[in-house]
């Protein structure tokens, strides 16, 4: 048996949606209460009822949306009940999941498009027409992918009320399932499903959601599907492929807090470095369970159960962060700036961009690369590695750099994104980019993502976004191919900068089109974005373990932090011309 540890870093408890070619989110399972089980020191109940006789349309119709909150937990039995027999048989609710914000604004229409009488006796008419708008906070699909919506975003939803046994029933319904955004976060739980770097030296989430009831089956069962669609040509996994349950829904957590995990024999096979590489998949994605205590792997009665191997995370708390100031690299100490003396002087010209190597990378962080005025790139080494400063790349404008664990630096040169490192340049292929112009990139410490601000050719505010996609890379280990995933911080208008706080996180930085000063917002991907404190004459963020880390550079040279309580920013430093942390 494998007690609960932490593999390298902090466990992060993050999630998303079963995405395309994995384990979809349930809509069927025994029929029971409305009340849902623990799911940490609470207990969330949610409570659905039928019908009342001689329910109006309009009862009808707003019963319905209420029932689908508790659907993954009783069958949808409580929803059926609102529909016809034909309807309730042919009703899909997995197709997919609409997420809402306040209360559905119903109306009643009869066959002539009039106001219709809404009691249940006395309406003369064949049938009556419900509906109304809603305001759309997110989109489930019928995998589990869940993408923001706009803060303006609504959908109109129409039902037709028919008359059976002498009480109104629905015999036309959108497919899929409506539920509050309350109540889906009450009945659903972020887990960052856990895969491997090609390289297998990183662990790389797989972010999606799943009911409460059954947490941890879900949890297996969509490990053992794979990666999402987006992910699979940028990442690995120690799980041979078809491997399954050997009894389906057979996961459960014991009353010591252990989950065993019963395979079939394909991952007998496995040699014993790819079982602890598995291992440690299972184990730091089910300890996102709030039950799990330790993990067992089984095959029949054969234990598999192993160490798991030690696998890096993205990122660790404690990394400091790096300034350009006076033109000396340095970071903070003890309230003030100090040079790094093992960096020279920049003397290139002034600085406006940073980018450091981490301590895994190729130069093992001794390397660093400067953005000097708008258009030019340079890099910058520590004694004893070549030191000086080699020019790297030079166009009309180039964004601040990045540098990925593998020695390439990522920018967007004109707009467009570009890779470089003593191979050359490359132009990884993303023709979802194409009418776009790039304003930020910042890769992922693991080297599998990239997050990457747009905006429309227009130069519209409202068209801006930011896209979280997969690297997928040659055999040499240069980047070929950026694969569109999944959009942070849908309802995000005018983002201007992004940095990674968190495996699972980004912060976004927005112009403020609204006010004068600019906005920063947590967004983490697979949930909806959270508006931070403003800043005025912002420019520039940097980040690292989580939100707490998180710096904002003005115009004015002035590095902000966070202050304690979070609620707003500090005075961290002045005269400061460049922020980073590695990466």
């Amino acid at each position: 048996m494998m007690a609960r540890r932490t593999l390298c870093g902090l466990l992060a408890v993050l999630a998303a949606l079963a995405l395309a070619g994995c384990a979809s989110i349930p809509t069927s399972g025994s029929v029971m209460s409305a009340s849902l089980p623990a799911t940490g020191n609470e207990t969330v109940y949610i409570e659905a009822d039928g019908p009342t006789q001689d329910a109006s349309p309009l009862d009808i119709a707003r019963g319905f949306i209420r029932a689908q909150a508790v659907g993954v937990y009783d069958d949808y039995r409580v929803a059926k009940e609102f529909l016809t027999s034909a309807r309730a048989q042919s009703w899909d609710p997995g197709t997919e999941t609409i997420v809402y914000t306040g209360e559905p604004a119903f109306s009643a229409l009869g066959p002539d498009g009039t106001p219709a009488d809404t009691t249940a006796s006395g309406a003369a008419a064949e049938y009556v027409d419900v509906s109304g708008p809603i305001a759309l906070a997110a989109r489930v699909d019928s995998t589990g992918q869940f993408a923001e919506e706009s803060a303006d975003a609504e959908q109109v939803v129409s039902m037709r009320m028919v008359r059976e046994d002498g009480q109104w029933r629905i015999s036309t319904s959108p497919e899929g399932t409506l539920i509050s955004m309350p109540n889906f976060t009450s009945t659903h739980r972020r887990v960052a499903l856990q895969f491997l770097s090609p390289d297998r030296t990183y662990l790389v989430p797989d972010v999606r959601w799943y009911p409460v009831k059954n947490l941890a089956g879900y949890v297996a069962e969509g490990l053992l599907a794979g990666p999402a669609q987006w992910l699979q040509d940028a990442v690995a996994t120690a799980i041979p492929p078809k491997t399954a349950l050997n009894v389906a829904g057979s996961v459960q957590i014991d009353a010591d807090g252990q989950v065993a995990i019963d395979l079939d024999q394909t991952i007998l096979a496995l040699d014993a470095t790819a079982r602890a590489e598995m291992m440690a998949q299972f184990a730091e994605t089910l300890y996102q369970v709030p039950q799990v205590r330790s993990v067992r792997i089984m095959s029949g009665a054969t234990d598999l159960t192993v160490s798991p191997a030690t696998l890096m995370r993205d990122p660790t708390a404690g990394v400091s962060v790096s300034l350009v100031k006076d033109g000396r690299l340095g970071s903070i100490r003890d309230g003030g700036f100090h040079a790094d003396d093992a960096f020279g002087a920049i003397t290139v010209g002034k600085v406006t961009g940073l980018a450091v190597e981490a301590a895994d990378g190729v130069q093992r962080g001794r390397t660093a690369i400067v953005r000097v005025g708008a258009g030019a790139l340079y890099q910058i080494r520590a004694a004893g590695v070549a030191a000086g400063a080699t020019p790297l790349l030079k166009a009309k404008t180039v964004s601040n750099p990045s540098i990925d664990r593998h020695g390439w630096v990522w920018t967007a040169a004109n707009g467009k994104i570009v890779a470089i490192s003593q191979a050359g340049t490359v132009r990884p292929a993303a023709r979802w980019l194409e009418g776009r112009s790039v304003l930020a990139v910042r890769v992922s410490r693991d080297g599998a993502r990239v997050a990457i601000v747009s905006r429309s050719a227009q130069d519209s505010a409202e068209a801006s976004r930011v896209d979280i996609a997969a690297v997928v890379r040659d055999d040499g280990g240069a980047p070929s191919q950026l694969v569109q995933g999944i959009v942070a911080g849908g309802g995000i208008a005018g983002a201007e900068d992004v940095t990674w706080i968190g495996e699972a996180t980004v912060a976004v930085l927005s112009d403020g089109a609204a006010s004068s000063d600019a906005t920063v917002f947590e967004a983490p991907l697979g949930d909806a974005n959270q508006a931070q404190p403003a800043v005025g004459q912002a420019k520039a963020l940097a980040g690292d373990w989580d939100i707490r880390s998180l710096y904002v550079l003005r115009t004015d040279g002035v590095l902000m932090s966070r202050s304690a309580t979070g609620a707003s920013w500090r005075q961290a430093a002045t005269g400061i011309a460049a922020v980073a942390y590695p990466g």
